[in-house]
């Protein structure tokens, strides 16, 4: 938040049954990880005055923590609508890609990979949801993937769509005018 509008406080969130809060007079937060139960969907808003004024919620963020053999590898961040993910299926110990794993996402099987890498190239929001692979060793953690709309797609869509459709809207104007003038002149 821009200090010039006044104090603001920093309200972080974790996603439980009963909301975890904690408030910071800083922008940042830090988490001591004790257990794979700290894992899970962070976010923050700010906030200032009595009664407390927020600001809309920030982009969560998942955080996954583990203590099994097998780790997904994914984006922390949210993918942009149109761009490529890429999920890696980890050894935890060696940190090297496994060679043969199974991807899927909300409980079902999406792909059977021999190289421990999966690829969505133009990711779209029907992508968002848990991912997990899964391999001889066991099951990673299931990972939220976030997908976000590319306003810039949409304004393109809609300008070109316009731009498309101006040539028959003119040209279906000027008949009309042309009929119109022809009615008169009879």
């Amino acid at each position: 938040m821009d200090p010039s509008t006044g104090n603001w406080d920093s309200y972080w969130y974790k996603h439980t049954l009963n909301p975890e809060t904690e408030k910071t007079e800083t922008n940042s937060y830090s988490l001591k990880i004790d257990s794979v139960s700290d894992g899970g969907q962070y976010w923050c808003r700010a906030g200032r005055g009595k009664p407390v004024y927020y600001t809309q919620n920030s982009d969560a963020l998942w955080v996954n923590v583990t203590d099994g053999e097998v780790i997904l590898e994914s984006s922390v961040d949210p993918v942009i609508e149109g761009e490529t993910l890429t999920l890696h299926c980890l050894h935890r110990s060696t940190n090297s890609p496994i060679l043969s794993a199974d991807f899927y996402k909300d409980g079902s099987l999406i792909q059977n990979q021999t190289t421990g890498e999966m690829s969505i190239t133009t990711v779209s929001k029907s992508h968002e949801g848990f991912y997990y692979c899964k391999t001889e060793r066991g099951q990673s953690l299931h990972s939220w993937i976030s997908v976000t709309v590319n306003c810039q797609i949409s304004v393109l869509k809609i300008l070109s769509s316009l731009l498309a459709a101006s040539p028959y809207l003119l040209a279906t104007v000027v008949l009309l005018y042309k009929c119109y003038r022809a009615r008169g002149k009879t």
